[in-house]
């Protein structure tokens, strides 16, 4: 998952308990758009919970091209994006799960809108120009589709994920995190978003109309995990290695403005005593540093 600058809020953390309650969204919106030159005569792909339109390029809700640099975007996408007259926008609205059905509808149709126009697909919700096809079954990597965006706060790193919502759960929020540990961390936080997704998989299979989870506060972390984070081939891998673990913990930070999102707050287990720096410091030298004999 790619760092780049963003701007988090204070949190609000109430306690430490043994289980936090994530509310799970009634419904999920899903959104794409396919900046082209080459526009399609009409909006086909309506319907079957898909809302197709087409709009002049600078009347489009696109990301501004300086954000789209900042989350990846190559010398090559932009200018193609440069040269690009209209925007196919690509909506669909479902219920959660995983699959994330609408969200699979909705990035299919852009994909195929695109290969027939020549047109680049944005991931409106991270925002960031997809560069490369994504995938949702055996090969599903979660780096495809959540970010761990961060900014600077009094000389150290706030991580505030991109993406998670897409799946029905609170985004993430990291901080007072070493600079020195930025890609380290940022890996660390992938393989605690898979160890939190495949959490919430396995609950909506189990109960798929449930309007909350609870979910334990105090969880481990593996190497496993963070290359399941990119890879998902790790998962059947004999490799006894990736299977040393780190503990966290994690405390709902709920929003205290009308319209604000809640966060999933990433802490140090609650019998750590130690600055989140130190704590931070650790795992990273645990999970990265151990003996592999």
């Amino acid at each position: 998952m790619q760092a780049t600058a963003t701007v988090g809020r204070p949190t609000n953390l109430q306690g430490v308990d043994d289980t936090i309650v994530i509310p799970v969204p009634e419904r999920l919106l899903s959104a794409y758009a396919v900046a082209t030159a080459q526009p399609p005569e009409q909006a086909a792909g309506s319907g079957d919970g898909l809302a197709v339109s087409i709009e002049p390029i600078d009347l489009a809700p696109l990301p501004p091209a300086a954000l789209l640099r900042a989350t990846g975007a190559s010398v090559e996408s932009l200018a193609r994006l440069g040269t690009a007259t209209h925007a196919v926008l690509v909506r669909s609205v479902g219920s959660v799960g995983f699959p994330p059905a609408a969200e699979l509808a909705a990035y299919t149709a852009a994909e195929t809108i695109a290969a027939a126009s020549d047109g680049l697909v944005i991931d409106t919700v991270i925002p960031r120009i997809v560069a490369q096809r994504r995938a949702i079954d055996r090969d599903f990597r979660l780096a495809d589709w959540v970010v761990l965006p961060h900014s600077v706060e009094a000389g150290l790193l706030w991580f505030t994920s991109k993406g998670m919502s897409r799946f029905g759960l609170p985004e993430l929020q990291s901080r007072g995190v070493p600079e020195n540990l930025t890609s380290a961390w940022g890996a660390v936080l992938t393989g605690i978003a898979q160890v939190l997704l495949s959490g919430h998989a396995r609950a909506l299979a189990d109960d798929p109309h449930a309007a909350f989870r609870e979910v334990p506060a105090e969880q481990e972390v593996t190497l496993r995990d963070i290359a399941m984070g990119y890879s998902d081939h790790a998962r059947l891998a004999d490799n006894p290695t990736l299977d040393v673990a780190a503990a966290f913990r994690i405390a709902l930070d709920p929003a205290t403005v009308d319209g604000e999102d809640a966060f999933i707050a990433v802490l140090a287990p609650s019998d750590f005593r130690g600055s989140t720096a130190q704590w931070a410091t650790q795992i990273v030298r645990r999970l990265f540093l151990a003996p592999t004999d």
